[in-house]
């Protein structure tokens, strides 16, 4: 086994190792050590991620060819599931490397290098933030055991060659998130929210399922490299042929693509399945940064990015327009927000959006870029988050804050840092990815309209960037309520203390949101996993003599509306580079600006705002996350909960009934057809038994003399 995948192997048993010791011993361990156990195998799954990739880079050889950054993946398969002769073609799935049966594999690329950094990173400052932030709190050594679990689900799941390897890993993921969501299960709220996490995420569970199922039913075969090399003309929109006669048409293929996608957008807290995330804030904090920057990142858009190549426009275009309904709603939830980690929460699910919709677009550098990028500025502000509710003993209301800077400095400088790097702000982490997808966003409403497509497809591109002003709006306010001004609790102000042993992951965290987009080598890493998807397609199409003669697109070739030709990369900029300068270019100062205007005076000017009644009206409805809970709590819990009593009425009146009377019914009919007793016979049996005795006491029985001889 080459160098990388054996040490990814190894960093992805880490923390299942982790999980397994503090499941059985960590009660008995305790605080400290439980927690330092877990830093401890943390910290080598990151030297392990860290060593597979400096590996990486030197590259090597297998037979297949060369590995390494700009060369071939690393693609080993072994045999799982049978599946005999269900498969078409032949009696086999196209492509299997193992005929007959489905594989679990393992697939290492430049991304599969970057996500394994990036998780195993935050899974480390997760653990090290937590051996203080969990000292007061019950449950020490089990937050750790499922924050372990959580990180070994989604290392399995970005190591992953197949789609069944995927979903495998994406239930663990699924199962840790609702134990973490519901850590403290005493509360209530704890225990509704975990509810809502395991009912969304089970909804989008059965359309993944579907839609593997699909493809199994057409390709039989779930590699995802064979997945590419076969399916690729449906990204395009044309028939894909498949070896043997067969075909699978554009329609079948977007249908599949649509339920992957739905099942990817529910992880990712996407419309309409975006309710849950609001409610992760449950979670203890380090359990939160790891939720939203961890389990919905792997899970969500590292599926969507392995899945882009057989993407259909119209499973694109359905996952732009998911991804920019969920990134507006989502900031203009978080203007409202009370909740100090609400806001954040609808961030990550604005976040999101963003990200989204920059895959259905075509933007997929820019995507992922934003995605490393998300993955320092928000674990930085929910962290921040946490050591504020820390040093105020648990106030999580941003209308009792106030004037922090002054009791909790460091924390008020990374989070300031964090907020600017979200808000785009020039030269920091988020600036360089808002920059890309919004450049290919406006390319993208560009090239529609030159093909004579709807004028609605630029709200693809004004979406976003009026998303870029709310999102620095939010984040300037969030940070004005908590650390500028005054305080408007005084007692919550006096007890506050910043505990040093918080600042280690937050001073790491912010260098990430200053240098994380420019010094980092994430987009030329990108640049060469896309080279390496392109490489195995070639390997596996030269393979297969089906292939000969064929001029199949590479797997990231980008769909434009015009689906008759793909755009460059340079002239997808020529099209957007003017509006995007024009329109954005100041965002991050306008929306921050105008967040520390309004909030200058605490306050006394967003309730002097709220006298207008229209504005109080869209307040509370923003407030009520727009009654998402409220009508699907009408619509389905209702629907449910009548449906139910109504199942419980029929087996009780009816069914019960029915049952009453058959018994009433046999027992008149065994009475009529007269039919003895037991009582019955019993009775008789006990009166000639005591016949007998009275006989034979007597002397008359037939064994005594005198009835013998009478």
């Amino acid at each position: 086994m080459p160098a990388p995948a054996l040490l990814l192997l190894a960093a992805t048993l880490l923390p299942l190792a982790a999980f397994a010791l503090l499941l059985f011993t960590g009660r008995r361990l305790g605080a400290p050590l439980a927690g330092w156990v877990a830093t401890v195998f943390a910290a080598a799954a990151f030297t392990s991620s860290i060593a597979a990739m400096i590996a990486w880079f030197q590259g090597g050889h297998y037979p297949e060819g060369d590995w390494g950054k700009g060369q071939l993946p690393i693609y080993l398969a072994a045999k799982w599931l049978p599946i005999g002769g269900a498969a078409p073609h032949g009696g086999s799935g196209i492509g299997q490397d193992h005929i007959g049966y489905l594989d679990i594999g393992i697939y290492v690329d430049s991304l599969t290098i970057l996500m394994f950094a990036m998780v195993t990173l935050l899974g480390l400052l997760g653990c090290a933030f937590g051996i203080g932030y969990m000292r007061r709190e019950g449950g020490y050594g089990k937050f750790f055991a499922y924050a372990a679990l959580l990180t070994f689900a989604t290392l399995g799941m970005a190591i992953g060659g197949t789609l069944l390897h995927l979903f495998v890993f994406w239930g663990i993921g699924g199962l840790a998130t609702y134990l973490l969501v519901g850590f403290w299960e005493d509360r209530p709220s704890a225990a509704r929210a975990a509810v809502k996490t395991a009912l969304a995420q089970r909804i989008g569970d059965t359309a993944f399922l579907v839609g593997v199922g699909i493809l199994l039913g057409a390709v039989g075969n779930l590699s995802l490299p064979d997945l590419w090399s076969y399916l690729m003309p449906g990204a395009a929109g044309q028939v894909s042929p498949l070896p043997g006669g067969g075909s699978l048409g554009p329609g079948l293929l977007t249908l599949a693509g649509a339920l992957l996608v739905l099942g990817a957008a529910a992880r990712s807290a996407q419309f309409p399945l975006h309710f849950w995330l609001a409610d992760s804030a449950e979670a203890p904090a380090p359990a939160a940064a790891l939720i939203q920057s961890v389990a919905t990142v792997v899970v969500g858009v590292y599926a969507v990015a392995r899945l882009y190549p057989i993407l259909t426009p119209g499973a694109k275009l359905l996952l732009a327009i998911l991804g920019a309904t969920t990134l507006t709603m989502g900031a203009l939830v978080a203007l409202v927000q009370r909740d100090l980690r609400r806001v954040l929460t609808f961030s990550t699910i604005s976040q999101f959006g963003l990200i989204m919709l920059a895959m259905g677009i075509g933007s997929w550098i820019g995507g992922l870029m934003h995605l490393f990028a998300h993955a320092f500025f928000k674990p930085l502000l929910i962290l921040g988050a946490g050591s504020v509710v820390y040093a105020a003993r648990q106030s999580t209301d941003l209308e009792a804050m106030g004037g922090l800077a002054r009791k909790l400095p460091v924390t008020a400088v990374v989070c300031a840092i964090a907020v600017l790097a979200m808000a785009g702000t020039p030269f920091l982490s988020g600036f360089y990815s808002s920059s890309t997808i919004l450049s290919d966003a406006g390319a993208f409403a560009s090239i529609a309209t030159r093909a004579g497509r709807s004028s609605a497809y630029w709200l693809l591109f004004v979406l976003p960037a009026v998303g870029v002003y709310l999102t620095a709006f939010y984040g300037g306010r969030w940070w004005m309520l908590v650390f500028a001004g005054t305080t408007r609790d005084r007692p919550a102000f006096e007890r506050a203390r910043e505990r040093t042993s918080l600042w280690f992951p937050l001073v790491v965290l912010a260098v990430g949101s200053i240098g994380g987009g420019r010094y980092f080598n994430v987009q030329p890493l990108l640049e060469s996993a896309a080279m390496e998807m392109d490489a195995i397609v070639r390997d596996v199409q030269s393979k297969d003599d089906f292939f000969r003669g064929r001029a199949f697109s590479a797997p990231l070739a980008r769909a434009w509306p015009d689906t008759t030709a793909t755009s460059s990369a340079g002239e997808a900029l020529d099209g957007a580079t003017a509006p995007r300068a024009r329109w954005t270019r100041w965002a991050f100062a306008i929306g921050i600006a105008l967040a520390a205007l309004i909030y200058s005076r605490g306050l006394l000017i967003p309730r002097q705002l709220l006298r207008f009644t229209p504005l109080r009206w869209l307040h509370a409805w923003l407030s009520h996350a727009m009654y998402f809970d409220e009508l699907y709590a009408s619509v389905f819990v209702s629907t449910t909960l009548a449906l139910s009593w109504l199942c419980a009425w029929l087996d009780r009146r009816i069914i019960n009934g029915i049952a009453a009377r058959s018994v009433r019914l046999v027992r008149r009919l065994s009475a009529a057809m007269a039919f003895p007793d037991a009582r019955v016979v019993k009775g008789a049996a006990i009166g000639i038994n005591r016949m007998a005795r009275r006989r034979k006491s007597t002397g008359e029985g037939p064994d005594s003399p005198a009835g013998g001889d009478r």
